[in-house]
């Protein structure tokens, strides 16, 4: 066969094919001509198509040079670029028509060739010049010196973006075939208003900061969540580029949950991570990836996100709409345990009787004990003041409340709860008195962080150095299996779930006790229901 030239968009843009390909078997070759030869020009759209393609290149030569670049970077790049072709492509369509049935034909078998594996093989041949598809980008776009890795992934976005350029022409070319005039007044001439005469979308860092404040306003949310929401939109701006969150589209949101599958355990922790770019990290063999339960916590973060701005006028669909991941049941088998008699035991003599030395402050003490004898959360007993130990009627209670900044999980959290016998025997009420002169705080020397509230330095001390201590680590049994006890052992001494329920902050289930009951147990009741708590002491 003679040489032939095939033009699928540009030489500059896209690419310029030859045949016969450098470097081709005659296998590659035959099945690279039978991709091609159903066309061997593109019709005249996709002709001014590539034109345009060039023009922008040529526009873009004036770009500063970039040593290496971000991910995100890489993004902007591609993304500039196919923006700036599209509009001169709708601007030259809005001039000059052009919309027949063989233009958007040739565009769909364009888009099915990029699909195409053949696509790869063939960005990387080199034209008549000897420069490849890569070469020719980074050169229009100013971009030198990338690693090898860089490349790689350099290419795969210009093909992401090469696709979304073809799929936009075609729903532009697509949209000019009929009209809309119900209801829309003066449209003929949508298509050519000067973009820079729409309003300017708004701020993607403004949006989430008008979605937070809401949220907070509203108490919504506990601290540890607004911590998570803060990451998790941080997040997203950093993948996106802090794209307005009325111009991210399903596309955006594929690509996002691809990165966020990609990227590293505890990448601001991990050495070999923490001091790199999103895209650096995600080229760091040998490091473990995010667990799929963290990857959907932070789409299912980015869902609620994108619900709030549909209702709010930012985006027109929710584009995080059924992005998670499929994820088996939790193995029942690897879910917190409780303590067992025994080993509740094993731990009380240790924390009283301290005869190890392994408690050293009681701000390690007296928090484990509380938590052991109430089936408090962490940071309930944590962030207890001295003024909610106190008599109830003449029974010494915890009241357990979201006074003076503290804050609980759910309403059902806030509650009294009778002081158990035992801890009472063990000198707790001394220990409190002791504290009543100083600060207001039970336990002063716990500090805050807005992840983990007070409780962090008591639960990494019990988890990591008090249980192993005692041989009793086990993935399935920490600080919070304390509460699990409280549940397991007041039910296996016959108390009713609904006294279980009201002792440790669970919400009643039933009209009877949602709507009749509100005044709920008193604190005697409660207190003759949770001294039924009780194991024995080991030596």
């Amino acid at each position: 066969m003679r040489n032939a030239s095939y033009l699928s968009q540009s030489r500059h843009g896209i690419f310029y094919f030859r045949w016969p390909l450098p470097r081709c078997t005659e296998t590659s070759r035959k099945a690279i001509h039978v991709r091609l030869s159903l066309k061997t020009r593109l019709p005249r759209t996709a002709q001014r198509l590539s034109r345009m393609l060039i023009v922008s290149g040529q526009a873009l030569l004036a770009q500063p040079t970039v040593q290496a670049m971000r991910y995100d970077e890489m993004r902007q790049h591609v993304e500039t670029h196919f923006r700036t072709v599209l509009q001169k492509y709708k601007d030259r369509i809005s001039l000059e028509g052009d919309v027949s049935d063989a233009a958007k034909e040739a565009l769909r078998g364009s888009i099915g060739f990029v699909d195409d594996d053949i696509w790869h093989e063939l960005a990387l041949q080199p034209d008549q010049d000897g420069s490849d598809l890569l070469s020719r980008f980074k050169t229009l776009r100013g971009v030198r010196d990338l690693s090898t890795k860089e490349d790689a992934l350099l290419l795969a976005e210009y093909r992401k973006g090469y696709r979304s350029l073809l799929e936009a022409a075609l729903n532009y070319q697509t949209s000019l075939d009929d009209y809309e005039i119900e209801n829309q007044p003066q449209t003929t001439r949508a298509a050519v208003i000067p973009t820079d005469t729409l309003p300017e979308a708004v701020d993607y860092r403004m949006t989430v900061k008008d979605y937070m404040s809401e949220g907070q306003r509203g108490e919504l949310w506990a601290a540890k969540t607004i911590s998570e929401k803060h990451d998790a939109l941080d997040l997203l701006g950093v993948i996106t580029g802090n794209k307005p969150t009325s111009q991210l589209t399903k596309a955006d949101a594929r690509m996002v949950k691809a990165t966020v599958a990609r990227l590293p355990k505890n990448r601001s922790k991990d050495p070999r991570t923490r001091d790199l770019s999103l895209a650096d990290m995600m080229l760091v063999a040998d490091v473990p990836k995010l667990a799929t339960r963290t990857v959907n916590a932070y789409l299912s973060a980015f869902q609620s996100f994108a619900a709030w701005a549909v209702n709010n006028g930012h985006m027109d669909e929710n584009i995080f709409t059924g992005t998670r991941l499929p994820q088996k049941t939790r193995d029942s088998t690897k879910q917190r345990a409780a303590f067992d008699a025994a080993q509740l035991g094993l731990m009380f003599g240790h924390l009283t009787a301290n005869q190890a030395n392994l408690v050293r402050k009681d701000d390690h003490k007296w928090p484990t004990l509380i938590a052991m004898f109430t089936g408090a959360r962490l940071n309930e007993v944590a962030q207890l003041h001295t003024c909610d130990v106190r008599q109830v009627n003449g029974t010494w209670c915890i009241d357990i409340n979201d006074d003076d900044e503290k804050t609980l999980k759910t309403a059902a959290s806030r509650r009294l709860v009778p002081v158990h016998q035992r801890l009472l025997d063990t000198g707790f009420l001394a220990f409190v008195d002791g504290r009543r002169s100083g600060a207001a705080r039970l336990f002063p020397s716990l500090s805050y962080s807005a992840q983990n509230g007070y409780g962090r330095n008591v639960g990494r001390w019990f988890n990591e150095k008090f249980l192993p201590a005692l041989a009793l680590k086990q993935d399935t049994l920490v600080f919070h299996s304390l509460r699990h006890s409280m549940v397991t052992l007041l039910s296996q001494a016959d108390v009713p779930d609904s006294m279980v329920k009201a002792l440790v902050g669970h919400g009643q289930v039933g009209v009877t006790h949602t709507s009749y009951f509100k005044t709920g147990f008193t604190v005697e009741q409660l207190k003759r229901e949770i001294d039924k708590f009780t194991f024995q002491i080991t030596e």
